[in-house]
């Protein structure tokens, strides 16, 4: 999901519950639609999870109310709804690629979907996207637009 990400140089390691550690493998910039993104975010190696810093939510103009039945992010500058998330066990999760993510507000146009799809599918190009969309290779690849209409940093990194 990164739209930039610069490696670590060195040996940096983040603590887990229960004095696991995880390397950081790199920081880098997280775009979930066009109001919201995230800077400085870690890649932490065997971390089966994306994780949400809630200081950095609460340091980017957020408040974060949490419940015994979910979390609400709501914004500060306005005091609506962000997103919202489900408590599991004892994680909060949010899921951004689906519906049920309980989006009170239309956060994700169909462009940002391809580019979306584009990351997760390691970077393949939009023509290919297309062909798995009219080919419905993908059951979840409905109603997505693969516009080339901006230059991934990635890939043009890469070049």
């Amino acid at each position: 999901m990164f739209d930039a990400l610069t490696k670590s140089s060195g040996d940096h390691y983040i603590t887990f519950a229960g004095n696991e550690r995880g390397k950081v493998l790199g920081t880098g910039n997280i775009t979930l639609n066009s109001q919201f993104n995230l800077s400085k975010v870690l890649l932490v190696d065997t971390l089966g999870y994306n994780l949400l810093s809630i200081s950095q939510l609460c340091d980017s103009g957020f408040n974060c109310l949490f419940t015994n039945e979910g979390v609400s992010v709501i914004r500060r500058s306005d005091d609506s709804v962000a997103f919202k998330g489900v408590l599991k066990g004892k994680l909060y999760l949010v899921d951004f690629s689906q519906e049920s993510a309980q989006l009170d507000t239309c956060l994700v146009a169909k462009s940002s979907l391809g580019w979306l799809w584009h990351r997760r599918l390691a970077h393949v190009g939009m023509r290919n996207l297309n062909k798995l969309l009219k080919g419905d290779h993908i059951p979840e690849l409905t109603n997505v637009s693969f516009e080339k209409d901006r230059v991934c940093s990635v890939c043009q990194a890469g070049k």
